[in-house]
């Protein structure tokens, strides 16, 4: 969802077309004992011609110009005990395609990475309507996690852009993965990064968070004040 137009920095394989592309084409023995089929969605005309120049020669590299707003599982040929990952990468939280019907249509074999730019663009200067919207959909997301999995919330400390990825994993990995999570993200950014699991800190930390990214200051502390 959201797939860009699939140019890398430093390489082949850095954008996000790039690294399906790397799992899709693995020799890895275990690799190769399972069928792997990619669907890419790019609704900017030049951005998927592009993307299409970059990528089309790969034969289970599905690429649709098309806006995912409003796509869901059961748009793709899928069988109950099929693995699905989900990757949905906005250039801001404005453009996140995550519906209530995408929501509803995850199996317990669905797991899901989302970004979430929630001051990318100036997002936090949109009306505050607008943003309670995206803080809707951003715990419609948490509610919806299957009693199997948990969900990371992992964010850049003290950027400016505000840029924030949920992500859902089977629970019993949960621990592992945020921990490995913020120890490679402190590599990366300067400030370092910090998350949270939504089993493991709990639902009310998550919604504290999530207050944090998509509320400006002054209305956090509106809402404390009038909560006291």
């Amino acid at each position: 969802m959201c797939a860009g137009d699939g140019f890398g920095h430093d390489g082949k394989y850095d954008s996000s077309p790039g690294i399906i592309r790397k799992h899709i084409e693995s020799t890895h023995p275990s690799s190769l004992k399972v069928k792997k089929t990619a669907h890419l969605y790019e609704i900017q005309n030049l951005t998927f011609d592009r993307l299409k120049s970059r990528y089309s020669d790969i034969p289970d590299m599905n690429l649709y110009e098309q806006d995912s707003k409003g796509w869901t599982v059961n748009h793709i040929d899928t069988k109950p005990s099929d693995c699905i990952y989900i990757y949905a990468d906005p250039n801001s939280v404005a453009t996140l395609p995550i519906t209530p019907e995408f929501i509803q249509s995850l199996t317990p074999q669905t797991l899901f990475l989302m970004t979430l730019g929630c001051n990318a663009s100036g997002c936090k200067r949109m009306r505050r309507e607008d943003r309670e919207g995206w803080l809707a959909t951003a715990n419609m997301v948490a509610d919806a996690i299957h009693r199997r999995h948990d969900m990371l919330l992992i964010w850049l400390t003290k950027d400016d852009h505000q840029w924030a990825y949920i992500m859902s994993t089977p629970q019993v990995w949960a621990q592992d993965q945020l921990a490995g999570a913020i120890k490679k993200g402190n590599t990366l950014w300067p400030k370092g990064v910090e998350g949270l699991s939504l089993k493991i800190h709990g639902r009310e930390a998550i919604s504290e968070k999530f207050k944090d990214l998509f509320l400006t200051k002054q209305e956090n502390s509106n809402q404390l004040q009038i909560a006291l």
